[in-house]
């Protein structure tokens, strides 16, 4: 970021140049920021400080506002983001961080998708089980990983290299708060990542 704006303020440019380095700043600041309330989440958690703001959700409202904050970035990266959400159950819960558990996910799902991401939602033995599945090519029966974390380390898994796995740590540790799973299934030709978490209507 402070190269950036260095860069900007030793040359002198037209004001529209001006505007780029600006917006590219912001997403480095955001990024940065985002990289940041990570870590602070996580260390929360380790330290057994990370306070959930617990309230009744509908989880057919989760999906929906996921659908409506993904389906741009979905449409730019030329793929389709199916959401299903008419579960019709509730749960307790934190929405700010269950909403970014999901949009971990998704956007874990974008970067791998060659043409689809489906979204499911049921309801499954009192708990709510959502799955995040993209075609981004499936791995070879002796390189499958086994669990989340395996998969956010990149062990062995040159077909899902790239970015630092943080993204899919903090969802473990969402889902682990409120009394969830996360478990991984091989699809042919992609991933689904399956989260279970408790419901407290139907």
């Amino acid at each position: 970021i402070r190269v950036a704006a260095d860069v900007t303020l030793r040359h002198p440019r037209e004001p529209e140049r001006y505007v780029v380095s600006l917006r590219q700043i912001r997403d480095q600041a955001i990024r940065l920021s985002v990289l940041t309330e990570g870590l602070l989440l996580l260390a929360r958690r380790d330290a057994r400080t990370l306070v959930l703001r617990r309230a009744p959700l509908s989880v057919d409202d989760i999906m929906e506002e996921l659908y409506d904050r993904w389906h741009g970035s979905a449409e730019r990266a030329q793929v389709n983001l199916e959401v299903e959400r008419d579960t019709g159950a509730e749960l307790s819960g934190d929405a700010v961080l269950l909403g970014r558990l999901f949009d971990n996910l998704v956007d874990n799902a974008l970067r791998h998708a060659k043409s689809r991401i489906a979204v499911s939602s049921r309801l499954e033995a009192g708990a709510w089980v959502v799955g995040v599945e993209d075609d981004g090519g499936g791995f070879p029966t002796e390189n499958r990983p086994a669990t989340l974390e395996q998969l956010r380390r990149g062990d062995r898994l040159p077909a899902r290299s790239g970015g630092t796995g943080l993204g899919l740590s903090i969802a473990l540790a969402i889902a682990s708060e409120h009394g969830g799973t996360i478990t991984l299934e091989h699809p042919v030709g992609g991933l689904r990542t399956v989260v279970r978490l408790p419901v407290t209507s139907s």
